[in-house]
C-alpha cells in the first residue's frame, strides 16, 4: 500500500508540481508499456528457443506480464527516492565548504542575513537551498520561519539540523557562528566514518564479485559444455544460449561497477 501523503511529502521536497494521484496514474502507464514489451521478448524467447507447448509458452509470458507490470510500477514509484536520494548528495556534497565560510563571515561580522546572501552562490545544490531562503526573506517573511519551512523541505538531514540550528540560535540569541563551527565538525566526522564503513563494505562485496562474476560464469560454463557432450545433448547449447551466458555474466559486473561507484560517499572536504 502506498502512503499517498508521503508521496506528497517527497514530490514537495522534489519540487515536482504533479500531484501525487497523477504520478501513480503515469507510473501504472509507464508500467502497462514496460509489462508488455517484457511479455514480448519472453514469448519470443520461448517461441524460438524453447520446445515446450505453444499454450505453456502464453501461460509462462502471462505470468511475466503480471509479475512484471508490479515490478516496472514499483520501480516507477521508488524512483521518487532515487532522485531524493541523489538531490540530498548534492546539496551534503559541498555543504562542508558552505558551512566553514558561514562561520568566517559571522565571526567577522558580518550580519546572519549578508553572510547568508554570500554562500547563497559557489556552493552548488547547497547553496540553491540558501538562495530560496535569501529570496523568500527578501519578500517580507520572518527568517526563522522561512528557515523552519525549508528545514522541513529539504532531504538532507544534515542541512536540516542547519537550518534549525540557525533558527533556533536567532530566536535565543545563541552565539550562531560557535553553533555553526561545532555542527560543521560534527558533520564532517560523520562523513569520515562513512567514508570507513564504506571502505570496510568493500571487501565482502569483492569476493562475492569474484564468485558471481568470474568464478561461477567460467566454472558453469565448462561443466555445462561437459555434462551436456556426455548426454549426447551438447548440440543444443549453441551460440545463442552462450551469448546469454555472457550477457548475463556482463549485465553483473556492469551492476557490480555501478553499485560500486554510487555507494562510494561523496563530500567536497575529502576529494
Amino acid at each position: 500500500m502506498i502512503d499517498k501523503e508521503e508521496l506528497r511529502k517527497k514530490l514537495e521536497m522534489l519540487e515536482w508540481d504533479i500531484d501525487p494521484d497523477e504520478y501513480l496514474k503515469q507510473a501504472q502507464r509507464e508500467a502497462i508499456v514496460l509489462a508488455f514489451f517484457t511479455a514480448v521478448l519472453i514469448f519470443i524467447f520461448l517461441y524460438y528457443g524453447s520446445n515446450i507447448e505453444l499454450w505453456q509458452k502464453v501461460l509462462i509470458s502471462l505470468v511475466v506480464l503480471g509479475i512484471s507490470y508490479y515490478f516496472w510500477f514499483m520501480i516507477s514509484v521508488k524512483k521518487v527516492d532515487a532522485y531524493l536520494t541523489k538531490l540530498k548528495n548534492e546539496i551534503e556534497y559541498e555543504l562542508g565548504f558552505l558551512l566553514k565560510h558561514l562561520v568566517i563571515s559571522l565571526k567577522a561580522g558580518i550580519p546572519l542575513f549578508d553572510a547568508l546572501v554570500h554562500v547563497s552562490k559557489g556552493y552548488g545544490k547547497a547553496s540553491e537551498e540558501f538562495a530560496k531562503i535569501v529570496q523568500k526573506t527578501s519578500l517580507g517573511e520572518p527568517l526563522t520561519i522561512v528557515l523552519k519551512e525549508r528545514a522541513e523541505k529539504t532531504p538532507s538531514l544534515n542541512l536540516r539540523r542547519v537550518l534549525l540550528q540557525i533558527s533556533n540560535a536567532v530566536v535565543s540569541g545563541a552565539d550562531i557562528a560557535k553553533i555553526l563551527e561545532d555542527l560543521e565538525k560534527q558533520i564532517t566526522k560523520e562523513k569520515v566514518n562513512e567514508f570507513k564503513r564504506y571502505g570496510y563494505s568493500l571487501n565482502p562485496l569483492i569476493m562475492i564479485y569474484m564468485i558471481a562474476g568470474i568464478v561461477f560464469p567460467t566454472l558453469a560454463i565448462a561443466f555445462l559444455i561437459i555434462i551436456l557432450t556426455f548426454t549426447g545433448k551438447g548440440s543444443q547449447f549453441g551460440p545463442i544460449h552462450l551469448g546469454l551466458l555472457l550477457l548475463l555474466v556482463g549485465i553483473i559486473q556492469f551492476l557490480f561497477s555501478e553499485y560500486v561507484i554510487r555507494a562510494r560517499p561523496r563530500y567536497s572536504l575529502f576529494e
